[in-house]
């Protein structure tokens, strides 16, 4: 096997180059003239000197330069001069920075992040200001400016809901016009409050700039403001923390719905690779949350969770199958109309109600949620609403489908019998139609 001679430089050529150097970098706009040799000492520290001044927090600088400014400097040094490339380094110092790169040692992740806004939309909206004050009304005083920003984001989870005239729109290319227009948004209402994605995010990011932070809109896949066209979540930065924003991961599942059933969120979260710094913001978004919920049952607006509801339902009966369909059908009425969610926000109470009453077997074999586009709509202000039919059977939707019972769940939350002929009727007429190609109630 041929040998291969390195052609790196060896150690005391990197430190007669660099030895008597000075570094220059800025952090956070803040200017920094560093000798090198400081950070040859700092890599060149015995195994306890160095996980110790990495892990101690009681050790907040280094040399007079806060801890995670020089430790970003002296890594940034060694990428941005291609040391590791062209010096034949220690293996120990090697391992040593790339021990640091991966944030769990040191989190200085966030260093020169998210120092400006590129985005520009935000600036052409305007926020109704009866929709401002719902969301701000109620801050508590005293919090820090993150336990503000993460209040704010729950509050409008907590106010909107997702347009389920948008989902059912389809070919009414005007519904989906009025969402794509920017002066659409101060027509939003604590009233009318039914959205979609980029909606959230833009009215979010327009509060995060009144309140000095930046941030980046992810157009999904678009490099610039698909404004209207595309998923889109953000991202921003709170000293150390750098967090990404996205109400709407799914539709039936995301935080807008989450957050009325006061479940744990999904769509706000710290996106650090070091754990510590990921555990610690979200023992902050739980304490912003917990306030929020006190806050609701001193207003008597407190939701019931899942959970607490499985409790309930586990001391009714100890054996699911004890109770039959349709009087899972009542239960599942009542604790609807108890809800008292409107639109996509109760299809999701429904289906997940649904996963409780019911076990897997039965899911498979004796209930079906088909969601369908309503163009006949109970409400005259929309042109289109998405609802729901239940297909249940005691023996199999499939297979026994002649047995098949079937409950149209309407979007004012009743939940009503119906024949099968009602259904075929209404989807001749077209006034009832399914939302995608494979969508298919059992038995029509």
């Amino acid at each position: 096997m041929e040998n291969v001679i390195s052609t790196k430089k060896t150690v005391q050529e990197f430190l007669e180059q660099y030895q008597s150097e000075v570094y220059e970098t800025t952090i956070d706009f803040q200017n920094y003239s560093i000798p090198i040799s400081l950070f040859i000492s700092f890599f060149d520290l015995t195994n306890p000197e160095f996980n110790n001044l990495c892990s101690n927090h009681n050790i907040t600088t280094i040399n007079d330069i806060p801890k995670e400014h020089f430790i970003y400097a002296a890594c940034e040094f060694i990428k941005t001069q291609k040391i590791l490339e062209t010096f034949n380094i220690p293996q120990n110092m090697i391992i040593r920075y790339q021990e640091l790169l991966t944030q769990q040692k040191i989190d200085f992740e966030a260093l020169n992040q998210y120092l400006t806004t590129s985005d520009t939309l935000h600036k052409k909206i305007a926020i109704n200001d009866n929709l401002r004050a719902k969301i701000l009304s109620e801050i508590p005083q005293n919090i820090s400016i993150l336990e503000k920003l993460i209040y704010i984001y729950i509050k409008m989870c907590k106010l909107f809901t997702y347009d389920d005239e948008y989902i059912a729109a389809k070919n009414q290319e005007f519904i989906f016009e009025k969402h794509k227009d920017l002066n659409y948004i101060s027509k939003i209402t604590p009233e009318n409050n039914r959205i979609v994605c980029f909606e959230f995010n833009i009215i979010y990011a327009k509060l995060l700039e009144e309140l000095g932070i930046h941030f980046k809109s992810n157009y999904k896949d678009a490099d610039t403001e698909a404004y209207g066209l595309n998923h889109v979540k953000l991202k921003y930065r709170v000293k150390k923390f750098i967090i990404q924003a996205d109400s709407v991961t799914s539709i039936l599942r995301g935080d807008l719905v989450k957050s009325k059933l006061n479940e744990p969120l999904i769509g706000l979260k710290c996106i650090n690779k070091n754990l510590t710094t990921q555990q610690e913001f979200q023992n902050i978004v739980t304490k912003v949350y917990e306030r929020i919920i006190e806050q609701e049952k001193k207003q008597g607006v407190y939701q019931e969770t899942l959970p607490e509801l499985l409790k309930e339902y586990n001391e009714l009966t100890t054996n699911k199958k004890e109770i039959s369909n349709s009087e899972k059908i009542e239960i599942l009425t009542t604790k609807l109309n108890n809800a008292k969610l409107v639109g996509i926000d109760a299809i999701s109470y429904t289906v997940q109600l649904i996963e409780i009453l019911f076990q897997q077997a039965e899911l498979n074999r004796n209930i079906a949620a088909t969601l369908i586009g309503n163009y006949s709509p109970n409400h005259p202000e929309k042109n289109a609403e998405t609802e729901m039919i239940l297909t249940c059977n005691e023996t199999d939707i499939n297979t026994a489908e002649w047995q098949n019972i079937y409950y149209y769940v309407n979007s004012k939350n009743q939940i009503m019998q119906v024949s099968k002929e009602f259904l075929i009727e209404k989807f001749q007429n077209k006034e009832f139609d399914y939302l995608e190609e494979q969508d298919r109630i059992p038995g029509l």
